[in-house]
């Protein structure tokens, strides 16, 4: 047997003869379909309009009788009602009352009492005790009614009573007027009710209690309806549905059913007619169409059969060539086919579109590999940026951003202001990708810039959204979030500028949400007063930040998590945070990056400063110098603040605890300070009136102008012979001319100091033994350890 038995001829035949098959059955099938559900609305809407008639027709009934009892009760004098016999003699008067209504005539006194009763029929002349609540009713909203079905005399007769309220002149109702009657009554609702519909369909009425008024086999009466498969049509029907829909009746047949709500009275019409039966025009349509189909399949078996013995040599040609397009080098793929014909104009398109494929192929993996460097740069320099400050986070912090593959514009990051002072910033760029990571970049510097300087953040927030005003397209904007947490002074201030309320979880008492009050950073030129949230905290508070990222992946969660996380030690809450988080599978490829922040409020340390002097004698032992550190600072080269981390971990090695190296750091900040602003640079310290901005202005001026002068350094460890670090000695001393510093100490003993000095003013509260040389360009005092 050769292969071309199985070669192209036989799968174009094979490919083609069934999708015709597929085609012409399909097609078949969705014309049998459609005719089935247009027959099918038809009979519905044909079926419940002939149900509406009948509904309507059992209503205009009941409404006939009911305005027969209240013609009568518009007759009855009031006299006749104060007395049994007179009320007795007029019901028996009324001959035609008692025929509309054979199931008897009452009278009921307002109290609930049977004041007379007339019927033709003595066993039915008793109403039955549960519609009591009816005629109450009746009384209460003096307004007539029809009452729910009851049986009469349990025997399979569903009846109802109708009832209307008799008032006197001065609007008190003196009794009511009932008349019952079967619904199955000839002259009420039994002519109606054994109405023959079409084929085998038939007519039922139940009521709100799922009890059957109506049904062509009398033993159901008065009984639960009770479908061997639950019926959510007529469940529908009872909560106001009317329309129709198919439901499988007691005997197990399935029908078409078509319901509609009496007004009159409690009851729900449904008109059924079995669907075989609905159906049987369409399954003989359905019949010829299969004959059709099948005539259709096999003539177009035996065309595709003709098409594919002629396609077949160069398709196989052009086959084979395909195949082995894939092992040929880039610029060889080329199809050749003899003749000229349609295989070979489609072999033309086909080499035309290869060299199109391989062009766009050659640019795409030339705008892949520029667009991953331009990636991998913009990570790195992010990286960059805040892995120093989340590497700097001091126990109870903790700050990180959950990355996808692509960057999608978060970022948080941290900076230690001065001791004791914390700051933290959380952004998220709009957009995703490259636009997202560059958006980014600038609000990260910008923070990092204010945050060095300890710039308030309100104008931290101006200089951020300045800076990306001046440098973003329009339509780009970044939401942030601004922390400063000052945990000497018990304050935490919080700028929202866009993201989701960050929550402060106090150890005592419940939450509080923290929600945005500013536009994100870049929306407009001019912002309004920036608002700044100050809180008061203490030890052991938390604060809880995120970006949207972190909201739409734990949405409601978020607070079932960190309820009763707030309790717990900070590991174990961050642990939990982070269980969730990896918990949620988060999808890389598809979510939005999520940062977060979780600080814990720490214990201020303990700043016993002492403004008296104390005499080194006074010491109980004598001390000795047992490290000492000299350096020179050059402020062009190294920031006060690139010096302070390293100066005060290699004192801290030696021993120096972390109260007093807060407390020097703080003292160092405004003695080096002092020395460079105001020993080299000559600054007027009067220019911070007009503003931080302009006074950092001139002092970035000043230390891009200055060619020379530094800063010397001195720092001594003193101990006693049988305990450790008593006291740590400072010397400082600038290249510059000094200043007046006889001058300052008159000035700093008024009761309100002027702005100019406040600094040496810092060093004297912090040290003791505040002393300058003669010429005021060199300082030197002590920090007691003990």
């Amino acid at each position: 047997m050769s292969s071309r038995h199985f070669g192209i001829q036989r799968k174009i035949f094979m490919a083609f003869g069934l999708f015709f098959s597929m085609v012409v059955a399909g097609g078949g099938w969705a014309v049998a379909r459609y005719f089935t559900s247009v027959s099918r609305a038809r009979i519905e809407q044909h079926q419940l309009n002939e149900v509406t008639l009948l509904a309507r027709a059992m209503d205009e009934t009941i409404a006939f009788y009911q305005q027969c009892l209240e013609g009568a009760a518009r007759e009855i004098p009031p006299s006749t009602l104060l007395d049994h016999r007179s009320a007795a003699r007029w019901l028996q008067a009324r001959t035609s009352l008692r025929t509309t209504f054979p199931n008897g005539v009452f009278l009921v006194g307002p109290d609930g009492r049977l004041l007379t009763e007339a019927a033709d029929a003595p066993q039915d002349a008793l109403a039955p005790a549960p519609l009591r609540p009816f005629l109450d009713a009746v009384m209460a909203n003096r307004q007539a009614g029809v009452s729910p079905p009851y049986d009469v005399a349990s025997a399979g007769r569903p009846a109802v009573l109708m009832a209307v309220p008799l008032w006197g002149k001065d609007g008190q109702v003196l009794a009511v007027l009932a008349g019952g009657i079967d619904l199955l009554h000839d002259d009420f609702l039994g002519e109606i009710a054994r109405k023959q519909l079409p084929d085998s369909g038939y007519l039922q009425l139940f009521d709100s209690k799922r009890r059957v008024l109506i049904h062509p086999d009398p033993a159901r009466l008065m009984k639960s309806f009770d479908p061997p498969e639950p019926s959510e049509l007529f469940d529908r029907a009872l909560q106001g549905f009317e329309g129709s829909g198919e439901r499988v009746n007691a005997a197990g047949v399935p029908t078409i059913s078509s319901l509609k709500r009496l007004q009159a009275m409690d009851g729900i019409l449904v008109a059924s007619l079995p669907v075989a039966e609905a159906l049987r025009p369409v399954e003989r349509l359905r019949s010829y169409l299969k004959l059709a189909v099948a005539l259709v399949v096999a003539m177009s078996l035996f065309l595709t059969w003709l098409i594919s013995h002629r396609l077949a040599d160069n398709l196989e040609d052009i086959t084979h060539q395909v195949r082995a397009l894939g092992d040929l080098p880039a610029g060889n793929r080329i199809i050749r086919i003899r003749g000229n014909d349609e295989v070979s104009v489609l072999a033309e398109s086909f080499n035309a579109m290869i060299g199109r494929l391989e062009a766009k192929e050659r640019s795409l993996t030339r705008a892949r590999a520029e667009t991953d460097e331009e990636l991998a740069i913009t990570k790195h320099l992010l990286r960059r940026l805040v892995e120093p400050g989340l590497r700097a986070l001091p126990p109870g912090f903790h700050m990180e951003t959950l990355q996808t593959r692509r960057i999608n514009g978060d970022a948080c990051t941290y900076r230690q202001g001065l001791p004791g002072v914390h700051f933290g910033f959380l952004c998220d760029a709009t957009g995703h990708g490259l636009a997202a990571g560059v958006s980014t970049l600038p609000a990260v510097q910008a923070f990092l810039s204010m945050a060095n300087r300890n710039i308030p953040l309100d104008t931290a927030y101006r200089q951020i959204n300045a800076r990306l005003r001046e440098m973003l397209p329009s339509g780009r904007f970044v939401c942030l979030m601004l922390m400063r947490l000052d945990v000497h002074k018990g304050t935490l201030s919080i700028l929202n500028a866009g993201l989701p309320d960050a929550l402060l979880l106090p150890r005592h008492g419940p939450p509080r949400r923290i929600a945005s009050h500013n536009l994100p950073a870049g929306v407009v030129d001019r912002l309004d007063a920036p608002v700044v949230e100050q809180i008061a905290v203490s030890e052991g508070d938390r604060l809880f930040a995120f970006t949207d990222g972190l909201q739409d992946m734990l949405g409601e969660r978020l607070q079932s998590i960190l309820a009763p996380s707030g309790k717990l030690p900070f590991p174990a809450c961050q642990k939990a945070i982070q269980e969730a988080l990896a918990a949620d599978g988060l999808d890389r490829e598809q979510q939005d990056d999520a940062s977060w922040a979780l600080w814990e409020v720490p214990a201020p340390a303990s700043a016993r400063l002492s403004n008296a002097a104390r005499p080194a004698g006074d010491s109980a032992e004598p001390l000795r110098t047992i490290f000492a550190l000299d350096f020179i600072l050059n402020p062009r080269e190294q920031t006060i603040r690139e010096f302070l981390p390293d100066c005060l971990r290699l004192l801290g090695n030696q021993g120096l605890p972390s109260g007093p190296s807060q407390r020097l750091a703080l003292a160092l900040t405004e003695a080096l300070a002092n020395a460079v602003d105001h020993g080299l640079l000559r600054l007027d310290p009067r220019l911070k009136e007009g503003g931080i901005e302009a006074y950092e202005a001139a002092r970035h001026a000043g230390l891009e102008a200055l060619t020379e002068g530094t800063v010397s350094l001195r720092i001594s460890l003193r101990a006693g012979s049988h305990s450790g670090i008593r006291e740590i000695a400072v010397e400082v001393e600038d290249s510059g001319p000094g200043f007046n510093w006889r001058a300052w100490q008159e000035q700093a003993g008024q009761a309100e100091p002027p702005m100019a000095g406040r600094g040496l003013l810092t060093l004297r509260a912090l040290s003791r033994d505040l002393g300058f040389n003669a010429a005021g360009n060199a300082l030197r005092f002590t920090l007691s350890c003990g």
